[in-house]
């Protein structure tokens, strides 16, 4: 698996959240059993989601995979970065280029901006696209 440390250089075509997923968990030579335990889910969720049989959890269920892992910080933006690109697919290249600028910074940058902010850029940015 590739391996990305800065959500910045995540190409478009990295891997799902699955496969990152289960890179992560790999590296740090776990069972699925184990780091579904230690993660508070359970086994069939995480293979669930390894094998992109499941759609990408919430921001918080991600955080709460990340800290079962011990991840870093770099690695946990990757996997949340990984996340929302699935479960909000937006095709940034129709975007105009001052706002697609600004999508892929929220992407990099976002999880430690305020929830508010965040909502709130996120209904602009989808205005913007509607029109």
């Amino acid at each position: 698996m590739a391996r990305f440390t800065d959500p910045s250089q995540m190409p478009v075509d990295a891997p799902s959240f699955g496969a990152l997923l289960f890179g992560l968990r790999t590296e740090r030579h776990l069972s699925q059993a184990s780091a579904a335990r230690i993660c508070g889910i359970s086994s069939a969720y995480l293979s669930g989601l390894e094998n992109d049989r499941r759609p990408p959890p919430p921001a918080r269920t991600t955080l709460r995979l990340a800290e079962g892992l011990g991840l870093a910080k770099r690695e946990t933006a990757l996997l949340l970065t990984a996340a929302r690109r699935e479960r909000n697919p937006l095709a940034i290249a129709d975007l105009p280029s001052s706002v697609a600028q600004l999508v892929e910074a929220l992407c990099r940058h976002g999880h430690v901006l305020p929830t508010e902010l965040i909502r709130d850029l996120q209904s602009r940015v989808e205005e913007v696209a509607m029109n």
